[in-house]
């Protein structure tokens, strides 16, 4: 199921908003807009640093179980093997991070929903992917900052791909909690069933 564009739209440039509150907790001026971790790039967005890209290694795909797609990358699921069974002190989704070393993590529901409500979200296409740019503002000291997430749907177990290049979905660290962006639209939602989902790392 890849889809191009938004039902099938050739215009791929749309903005949503998110405005609420008085701002993230922004690092003092000083703190540094892109940091290198372990080799992993991060960016500093609503107050948190965030990867440039998914974790999309087959080699860590392959060793806690989830999905590779040659296209879009990795897919994990919130248990322990394929058992069903949540353990929040080790799940896949989660365990992804020690290959990346030392502060990396998930990110939780609150700094997803911090991320919708303190920057600018919009569709848009890169590199030939759909998805959303998700950029930096001014009055948070965030400007020029930005990350790519791109839409790379989800699995339904380990052979059904759905809504790849129309629908995005990242695990939050809560149980059962995810980023959705669909139709024009993203929000913190919960998954009613097990699907494995991308990953986008956190600094701790």
């Amino acid at each position: 199921e890849d889809k191009d564009g938004v039902h099938g739209a050739a215009t791929a440039f749309v903005t949503i908003s998110h405005e609420k509150g008085s701002g993230p907790d922004v690092p003092n001026d000083s703190a540094e807009d892109i940091i290198v971790v372990n080799g992993h790039k991060a960016v500093r967005l609503a107050g948190t640093y965030w990867a440039t890209e998914n974790v999309e290694d087959e080699v860590i795909c392959t060793a806690l179980n989830g999905v590779y797609d040659a296209r879009y990358g990795c897919y994990f699921n919130q248990c322990r093997g394929n058992t069903g069974e949540y353990d929040a002190n080790n799940n896949n989704a989660l365990n992804a991070m020690m290959f990346w070393g030392d502060n990396w993590t998930l990110p939780d529901k609150e700094q997803w929903q911090d991320l919708l409500d303190y920057c600018k979200w919009t569709y848009t296409k890169i590199d030939g992917k759909n998805g959303y740019l998700v950029e930096g503002k001014s009055q948070y000291g965030e400007e020029g900052n930005s990350i790519f997430l791109p839409c790379n749907g989800y699995y339904s177990n380990e052979s059904t791909p759905h809504e790849q290049n129309y629908g995005g979905y990242y695990w939050a660290s809560n149980k059962g909690t995810c980023l959705e962006m669909i139709d024009l639209r993203a929000k913190v939602s919960t998954t009613r069933s097990i699907k494995y989902m991308s990953v986008r790392p956190v600094i701790e």
